[in-house]
């Protein structure tokens, strides 16, 4: 745990993001153990200025659509459920958040 392979996967996410997106696709990524109980399209922002939303922890009810984050969000989101626009911005950041992760996880080893 937080060692080897396991790095490897959680830092990889960011990296086949940022490949995903390089080549012109939105990404819309649910975390294998994601229960779906509701189309997670829904959080898909209308605003061509919104270029990342995630799923909240603590997130408002069921029943209501999700509002369009921008990067102030909620003081805890889920990494586990995110849309992210194929965008400059959102190509570097998830570049950087890859090399921010291997630099972060190799040093609590």
């Amino acid at each position: 745990f937080k060692a080897g392979r396991y790095v490897a996967t959680v830092c990889g996410k960011s990296k086949v993001a940022s490949i995903i997106l390089s080549a012109g696709l939105d990404v819309l990524f649910l975390d294998s153990d994601v229960g779906i109980l509701r189309p997670p399209t829904l959080m898909i922002p209308t605003s061509p200025l919104v270029h990342y939303t995630y799923q909240p922890e603590h997130g408002p009810r069921p029943d209501s659509r999700l509002p369009d984050c921008t990067d102030q969000g909620p003081p805890v989101g889920n990494t586990g459920v995110y849309w992210a626009r194929s965008s400059p911005v959102m190509i570097n950041w998830f570049r950087a958040t890859h090399d921010i992760c291997l630099t972060t996880r190799s040093k609590s080893e």
